[in-house]
């Protein structure tokens, strides 16, 4: 996200004496999640909400009512962890938007999770607790989630060692997650695009071994993922749409260990917005110029103040 004010911001105010939660927010896709650590690393509160294009309505109000029926204030926050994208492109602002108020207000410090990642850590984490099918956890992991029609984000995983514990079993607050590291760059694909470079099969071919899909865009796509990997003789594994968000345990887990500091997490988009790619053709039936329109938009983008 951008600051387009020319004027330099505020400091923010010090985290108030006394104030100890971690509160994580994800908006990135149909479900909204919310959650809050005390200083031990205890879940005090945790809320999942199946409400697409509903966010708006929704994260604040519940906000207000977790805190108040845990006994706590907006004073209390002393960190805020936001997943960042790639995601919705409303959900995310709306997420990383009430995040840098709540911080304003309180002094409490913000951190950017990326999504792709953090859905990695979970599906290792389940995976590694025996609830998953297989007796080892495969490799790669392709988590790969919805963009909009025809296109998702993609990237594989592998978990940085072989590690044996599991959450259920660990003393409460302990940070229990896998790590883990990145196979492939984050990229924004076609199931079925001619164009190897385009297309997710290519990539899952292209880094070879038995892999594992995760997340939204191969429980939404799945009959086309699974035509496009027998067509390219891939065996493979799908988790599920039990996987396609991160568990509530592992969103606050992943907050715990979040690098912090007083700057706003700058959206992950990955991809160009609807909007902005038909701004030729809504130019138009707005009787403007494309050209103008375009120009208008990068002065804004940019918090560049246009002269007429």
């Amino acid at each position: 996200m951008q600051n387009l004010s020319h004027e330099t911001p505020p400091v923010p105010p010090a985290a108030q004496p006394g104030s100890s939660l971690t509160l994580a927010l994800n908006a990135a896709e149909a479900r909204l999640q919310i959650c809050a650590a005390d200083a031990r690393g205890n879940m005090v509160f945790a809320q999942s909400w199946n409400a697409p294009s509903q966010g708006v309505e929704l994260l604040t109000p519940a906000l207000a009512d977790a805190l108040r029926r845990s006994g706590h204030t907006p004073a209390d926050i002393a960190r805020i962890a936001c997943v960042r994208g790639p995601g919705s492109f409303t959900g995310l602002r709306l997420a990383l938007v009430t995040a840098s108020g709540l911080s304003r207000a309180s002094g409490a410090l913000m951190a950017g999770l990326d999504y792709l990642p953090l859905l990695a850590v979970n599906a290792f984490a389940a995976m590694r607790c025996g609830r998953n099918a297989a007796d080892e956890t495969p490799s790669p992991l392709w988590v790969v989630t919805h963009a909009r029609r025809n296109l998702v984000h993609a990237q594989a995983f592998a978990p940085e060692s072989a590690e044996t514990g599991c959450e259920a079993d660990a003393p409460a607050g302990q940070d229990t997650l896998p790590r883990v590291r990145a196979l492939s760059a984050l990229l924004v694909l076609n199931i079925n695009d001619p164009a190897p470079e385009n297309c997710l099969t290519s990539h899952v071919a292209a880094l070879g071994g038995h892999p594992v899909f995760v997340g939204s865009g191969a429980t939404r796509n799945r009959d086309e993922l699974a035509a496009s990997l027998a067509a390219a003789g891939i065996e493979y594994s799908a988790a599920g749409p039990a996987y396609d968000h991160p568990s509530l345990e592992t969103l606050c887990q992943a907050s715990l260990r979040a690098a912090y500091s007083h700057e706003d997490p700058q959206a992950l988009y990955a991809r160009p917005c609807d909007a902005e790619e038909n701004l030729p053709r809504i130019a138009a039936k707005l009787g403007l110029d494309p050209a103008e329109a375009r120009k208008r938009l990068d002065a804004l983008t940019r918090g560049v103040t246009i002269c007429e």
